[in-house]
């Protein structure tokens, strides 16, 4: 996300409309709630008669909390860069906003279901959905703004644009792949420990595209910008005023030395 907010620097408007301003008042209301909510069911299994005895209840909460909390944080950081570099914004961008906001409140039921009962597949597999729903919609998000240029600046780099793409369709994915090691990981709520592999996957993924793919896109992109000069010629622009006054007075000039010239033979 530095790498992100030091490329988009330029891009970011110098003022907000007051709609802009609502949304993010909105959606940062709705993160610090969820992120609050997250913490109010730990410690609740710790019976007070045998405290010593149950405190290892409490290593699944702990685990789910701290996962759950890094992720809304990612997710956070997310929206915050991306309404920086939006310029506007139009009714399929806010519907896709609550639609982001819907998985971003439902972390803490996820949350505390994997916390109390991570023992059993069925959960992970509910907790990795909603996660994975996030995922698809931030890529969603991102994707509806920065398609042509329809609601972000148009000297944003197309480069940056389609590498911030891969990037996030990538994340959904790999949460949804991570339910094949369900049948071979002996704890089931450990597979959260393989998600650990964005972040390398990220880099692989930005050098690859850098190495061998960027130069590629950036010339097709070239050609398609090429074919749409070409199929629309520029039409000729009428004279200007002044231009018109310069060429009238050159024709009058030409006339009247024509006539001095036959009035001479």
């Amino acid at each position: 996300m530095k790498h992100a907010k030091k490329d988009f620097t330029q891009f970011v408007p110098e003022e907000k409309t007051p709609s802009e301003d609502r949304l993010v008042m909105l959606c940062d209301g709705v993160f610090a709630i969820a992120i609050t909510l997250l913490v109010l069911d730990i410690g609740s299994s710790v019976e007070s008669g045998n405290v010593d005895g149950t405190l290892h209840t409490l290593i699944y909460p702990i685990i789910s909390y701290l996962v759950t909390f890094l992720i809304l944080a990612v997710y956070w950081r997310f929206h915050r860069n991306l309404m920086q570099v939006v310029q506007r914004l139009d009714n399929g961008f806010i519907w896709l906003t609550f639609l982001f906001l819907a998985f971003i409140a439902f972390f803490p039921v996820t949350s505390r279901l994997l916390g109390n009962y991570g023992g059993h597949p069925s959960i992970v597999i509910i907790y990795t959905l909603g996660l994975s729903g996030c995922g698809f919609s931030a890529f969603a998000l991102w994707f509806y703004a920065t398609r042509k240029h329809r609601l972000v600046s148009p000297d944003l780099p197309a480069s940056e644009i389609s590498s911030h793409t891969y990037s996030l369709l990538l994340n959904p994915l790999i949460y949804c792949a991570s339910l094949l090691l369900l049948p071979v990981v002996p704890d089931p709520p450990y597979i959260c420990f393989s998600w650990a592999l964005i972040g390398l996957t990220h880099r692989v993924g930005r050098f690859i595209y850098k190495h061998w793919l960027e130069k590629p896109v950036q010339e097709l992109l070239h050609h398609e910008r090429e074919e749409k000069k070409q199929a629309q010629p520029d039409a000729a622009l009428p004279e200007t005023p002044r231009e018109h006054a310069q060429s009238s007075g050159q024709g009058a000039a030409e006339t009247k030395r024509a006539r001095a010239e036959e009035a001479v033979e």
